[in-house]
Order: structure tokens, then sequence, then C-alpha cells
């Protein structure tokens, strides 16, 4: 069975439900991948927008059998003239069954809250070359390439 994929919404019994395991997920994936970010952070504004009807963020999220498999953190960016949705954090659990057309089930559903914000665009945060090719096989296209350097002492 594939797992079922869920847009969550404050006006949903089942996403408040949810919430406090995503949330969870949502730090784990912050202190694994996001080094720049302070997960408890993280976690805290995204729940406080949830409860707020001008939300930047998004959340999208594979459930099988009742239990969380995959998620996707979206955040809303831009301006007036130029808004774009961008999928922060993106995981599926090994294991999980889920196939590629689950896959883009998430990224239809992303497409839909993205119109829904009035977003022209999506993008994608990816670390690595694996969720890099990932990404490009569901149509996004590299932009730009962050490198880093440390200052030292």
């Amino acid at each position: 069975m594939q797992p079922e994929v869920i847009v969550l919404r404050p006006d949903n019994p089942r996403s408040w439900a949810l919430m406090p395991y995503v949330l969870e997920r949502i730090k784990a994936f912050c202190a694994a991948e996001e080094p720049d970010e302070v997960p408890e952070n993280l976690a805290w504004r995204v729940s406080s927008a949830f409860v707020s009807a001008d939300s930047c963020y998004g959340i999208i999220v594979g459930l099988q059998d009742g239990v969380i498999v995959g998620h996707a953190l979206l955040t809303l960016e831009g301006h007036e003239e130029k808004r774009w949705l961008t999928v922060q954090q993106y995981q599926l659990d090994k294991g999980s069954g889920m196939t590629r057309e689950t896959v883009k089930k998430y990224v239809e559903e992303i497409k839909k809250v993205a119109r829904v914000l009035k977003a022209g665009e999506l993008r994608a945060r990816a670390k690595g070359e694996a969720r890099i090719r990932a990404f490009r096989a569901y149509g996004f296209k590299p932009m730009a390439t962050i490198l880093f350097q440390e200052v030292g002492e």
C-alpha cells in the first residue's frame, strides 16, 4: 500500500494530531542538514505560523498505517512582484515504500500549495548530489550554487 500524501492545515483535526510528530522530524532534519539554523527555533516558528491565517510555511506529509514516513517543509519567499515557494526540507524514510508515483503526488501537492499562495515558481534547497538528482528528476532545474568556506581564527 502506498503512503497517503497529506497537506497539513489548521482547519483539519488530523493535522493537529500529526503536528508534534512533524515538528520532531523537522528538528531532526534541521540538526542533521541545516547547520545555520537552531532546530528548536525553526520548530517554534513553524508551529507558531501553523496557527496563523497568513502563514509563510507549508507542510506535506506521507502517512502510512498512521505513521509519518516522509515530510516536506515549504516556505513562501519573495515580494509582491515575485513570489516563490521553496522546498526547505524534504525527507522520505528508507523502506517506506514510496514510489516515483507517490513522490509525483508530493510534487503535485506542492504545486497546489504554490498556486494557492500565488507563488509563480517552485525552488528547492538540495544538499548533496543525490538530492539534486532527485529534484532534477521531477523537473527542477539548477539555478545557483552556494559555496562556503570557514574563515578560521
